[in-house]
């Protein structure tokens, strides 16, 4: 039987200026914010949700105050015109051929009147757009049956995913909802605590066929799953096997890096574009796909790839949705899903001395680690982000990079600096910042082939840096800033060919990035 408590709270403020507050904060029974496992009075396990607070972010539309829900450790809806409220999400592993149901037996409500808060309601998604787009070109719109009162919304205990493989691992993500809104009587409904008894399903969908894969370092954020603890897996990661795939001018140029990772008990094999088995004068994104699939499928496996090369010498994939550039679509080995099963990167190269430039670098970053007084760049990270607001939440850039500071700089972690380049920093202020050593850098905002719009910190900045061996990896949230087709040398190209500075890794968008799925998974790297 379902038990259901509601506790009524009626929270009343005093009639200001909407400037004087921006967020409203409603402290709930629970002590955290989590879903994690228990057990009920029977010993069997269950998933329990708990929500400690939920903050009433004001948002101002047409002259009336709208709340914009948010808990900690959550996400937002994103669906254009409906209503943006929290949900917190998390996976649970899974066996080859199982797969799961949630049916929810007991819940506990806080019942939050916004009318009596001067809300109008609970405010709208605008939607997923790139970057791109200008957020307040976007109009406000409104679900007509939600907003007009004719049903609560969600009106869903939770959201279950299909299952899911990642190399050695398969799981089923699911999202719930912890609040819901009544247009009709606008009360916010937040759950404090909340039990779901797991129902077993066998022969669900996206079973795994092949063989069951040892797990590696890759995939060690699996274990965060909520059910990681009491798993059957106790398997130890392995280093799992590497493929170096090179244009062949650049076999040996790379191959001390291949001789280094065999050393360090990586299972090598260095590979020359030549010898994947094609038909034309060169082998093609699918013929190389079938040979990286092959190696995935043979018994030894396969975790790790680099490609060795600009795209006129290793052709990228492309990406389902728009046709981007999409090195990460090689590592679609497995299922019918979307997630990767093995990691992928490019040391992107017109010649040798490209290659020779960035393998240096990964040597002695892996090989001749600071130590001493000399290592103190270990513990500091920048973040440059500007004032743009967009997204659902809509945060600025700023406070979106505030959350991985504070991350970063929570005890758990090494970091003990953090330079806060908000705002509109000059690019002699980046420059500073990465040259006293740095260890991570961190970007939210636009951008282009060439360079960050915040700041101005563009390729010819990029060419004068003089960091030497204090190689920074640099996470870039903006748009086309790894356009490695383009007709010259893009942005994260000149971080990573740079002697003598720049960066030792860069992730960059090879396209228009949305507002906010790339933070999201910046956060998540962070937070891994």
């Amino acid at each position: 039987m379902l038990r259901i408590f509601t506790l009524a709270i009626i929270v009343f403020s005093m009639s200001v200026p909407f400037s004087a507050s921006a967020t409203e904060i409603i402290k709930l029974g629970p002590a955290e914010t989590k879903v994690a496992m228990g057990q009920n009075d029977r010993g069997d396990s269950v998933i329990q949700v708990t929500v400690s607070e939920v903050r009433l972010h004001v948002i101002e539309i047409d002259g009336q105050r709208w709340a914009a829900p948010r808990v900690p450790k959550g996400s937002n809806l994103m669906e254009r015109g409906l209503p943006s409220l929290p949900f917190l999400k998390t996976q649970y592993l899974l066996d080859r051929m199982d797969g799961i149901e949630l049916r929810l037996v007991g819940v506990v409500t806080a019942e939050i009147d916004l009318g009596a808060q001067n809300f109008a309601g609970v405010a709208p998604s605008k939607g997923h757009f790139d970057r791109s787009t200008d957020p307040d070109s976007i109009p406000w719109t409104f679900d007509p049956e939600v907003y007009a009162g004719l049903k609560p919304f969600p009106a869903v205990d939770v959201w279950i995913d299909p299952p899911a493989i990642a190399g050695p691992w398969r799981a089923q993500a699911f999202r719930v909802p912890v609040a819901s809104w009544n247009a009709e009587t606008n009360m916010l409904t937040v759950i404090e605590e909340a039990t779901f008894e797991i129902l077993s399903i066998e022969d669900a969908p996206n079973p795994r066929i092949g063989p069951n894969r040892a797990p590696t370092a890759l995939f060690g954020s699996m274990r965060n799953a909520v059910n990681a603890a009491s798993t059957r897996d106790s398997r130890s990661a392995e280093a799992g096997r590497l493929l170096i795939l090179a244009y062949d001018d650049f076999v040996d140029e790379v191959q001390p890096l291949a001789d280094w990772e065999t050393l360090v008990g990586y299972p090598t094999l260095l590979t020359p574009l030549s010898t994947v088995p094609h038909g034309g004068s060169t082998p093609t994104a699918t013929e190389i796909m079938t040979y990286i699939q092959a190696l995935y499928d043979a018994p030894e496996g396969l975790a790790w790839i680099i490609l060795v090369g600009d795209y006129a010498q290793i052709p990228n994939s492309a990406g389902v949705n728009e046709g981007a550039d999409c090195d990460p679509c090689y590592t679609k080995l497995e299922g019918s899903d979307n997630r990767p099963d093995a990691s992928i990167s490019r040391i992107s190269a017109q010649n040798g001395a490209d290659v020779t430039i960035q393998v240096d670098k990964i040597l002695h970053y892996e090989q001749q680690p600071d130590a001493g007084g000399a290592a103190t760049w270990y513990s500091s990270a920048f973040g440059v982000a500007g004032n743009d607001t967009g997204g659902s939440p809509s945060y600025a850039d700023w406070e979106r990079m505030n959350f991985l500071k504070n991350d970063l700089l929570d005890p758990a972690y090494t970091y003990s600096e953090f330079d806060e380049l908000y705002g509109s920093p000059s690019t002699t202020e980046v420059k500073t910042s990465i040259e006293n050593g740095t260890s991570l850098g961190m970007y939210i905002g636009h951008g282009s082939v060439t360079a960050w719009s915040t700041s101005g910190f563009s390729v010819s900045n990029v060419h004068s840096l003089v960091n030497d061996e204090m190689l920074p990896l640099i996470w870039s949230v903006a748009c086309v800033n790894g356009d490695f087709r383009a007709a010259n040398e893009c942005f994260a190209e000149s971080w990573l060919r740079r002697e003598g500075g720049g960066a030792v890794s860069f992730e960059g968008a090879t396209t228009n990035e949305s507002w906010v799925p790339p933070c999201d998974a910046q956060r998540g790297i962070v937070d891994a």
